[in-house]
């Protein structure tokens, strides 16, 4: 049986604001901005949760190709314009045969586990940042097959939540122990075991949030508005900590990206429930929320802009570089939504796309 979907929440939208912005300030190296990286740990519970409610709220009789085929074209055509853009732009680059590797790895959802089992890089300074859209991709791939079995075969609620609390418990287990190993740092930041500890928390969030337990329980909900407020301070305290340089400390590895996984969990959790709680007034803020509408083609294109600057003028001040590249950014994130995302967003425009695509040619003469 099919459950409710979930409406539009505005909450959830300021936090895929705030993911975005931090990573963003990340990539700009903004001095003090030293774990802004976990932004993307905060697009992966949102991602967990999403896809959860998604695939409960399809039924069990649906078939994936369908869940599948709107991910594609919700997800597809911005990656395509990143992508040919980059096509273009390495056909006449003295390191094109790196660079086609990196595009392929890129176009075929495996740049994490190509950079993840690279010893001693060179990483992409233009798509280096879609190792984290590949991780996205798998997971879409494993967890709705593993969830919809689980509910064909009617296993009991109880089980089926265990299911990601002990995937959650088995990513934080193997990153701590390579990390006491010493394994090198892109193995553990890349891998897509050791680092899926915020997608399992999100889905742990949407097995509770589509099965009513937020409405049900006397513990949930209150605590999930309690600790909003510390998780949002959690993460912020991270965001600026140096010890979460993911190339130099063993520490996010250690633990940092565990408490990340559960301070985004809580953070989603209030968003989905409380509608962000005492944090509504932040999360719902209505720049905030904008930005985190064209939060996807902001993050496919902010890294490309910056390496195109960074090669053209090296030694730029960091204050420059941000009062050049932020309106940039945000142009063009603003541009993709509007002409590649939004127009596909719906099934009538995408019906005219199909249409478009497989419209057969007028014979001549």
């Amino acid at each position: 049986m099919a459950l409710p979907r979930l409406g539009h929440v505005a909450a959830l939208d300021g936090i895929r604001g705030i993911a975005v912005a931090i990573v963003v300030l990340h990539h700009l190296r903004v001095p003090g901005v030293h774990g802004g990286w976990l932004g993307v740990d905060l697009f992966f519970a949102l991602s967990g949760f999403l896809i959860t409610e998604s695939v409960l709220g399809m039924g069990e009789g649906t078939r994936l190709s369908a869940f599948w085929r709107r991910r594609a074209w919700r997800l597809g055509p911005a990656l395509a314009v990143v992508l040919g853009w980059y096509l273009l732009v390495s056909v006449g680059a003295p390191d094109r045969g790196m660079r086609l590797r990196w595009l392929a790895a890129s176009a075929g959802q495996v740049l994490n586990v190509h950079d993840a089992a690279s010893r001693h890089g060179p990483f992409s300074p233009h798509l280096g940042h879609l190792w984290s859209l590949s991780a996205e991709v798998q997971f879409y791939v494993v967890w709705p097959v593993l969830l919809l079995a689980l509910l064909r075969r009617r296993v009991p609620r109880p089980v089926i939540l265990a299911v990601p609390v002990a995937l959650f418990a088995a990513s934080t287990l193997e990153r701590t122990v390579l990390a006491l190993a010493h394994i090198q740092w892109n193995r553990l930041y890349l891998g897509p075991d050791t680092r899926s500890s915020a997608l399992w928390a999100g889905c742990i969030v949407g097995l509770l949030h589509s099965w009513g337990a937020f409405d049900r329980s006397p513990v949930l909900r209150p605590w999930a508005r309690r600790l909003a407020v510390p998780a949002f301070v959690a993460l912020g305290v991270l965001v600026l900590l140096p010890s979460m340089s993911f190339s130099q400390s063993r520490a996010p590895y250690l633990w940092g990206l565990t408490v990340i996984g559960v301070a985004a969990g809580v953070l989603v959790a209030a968003g989905a429930a409380e509608g962000g709680g005492p944090l509504r007034g932040v999360l719902e803020a209505r720049p905030l929320e904008w930005l985190g509408r064209i939060s996807y083609s902001v993050y496919l294109w902010h890294v490309p802009l910056i390496a195109l600057l960074m090669h053209a003028r090296p030694g730029i001040s960091t204050p420059a570089k941000v009062a050049l590249l932020v309106p940039a950014i945000l142009l063009a994130g603003w541009l993709s939504y509007v002409v590649v995302e939004r127009p596909l967003l719906s099934a009538a425009g995408r019906a005219r796309v199909a249409g478009f695509l497989n419209r057969s040619p007028t014979p001549v003469g």
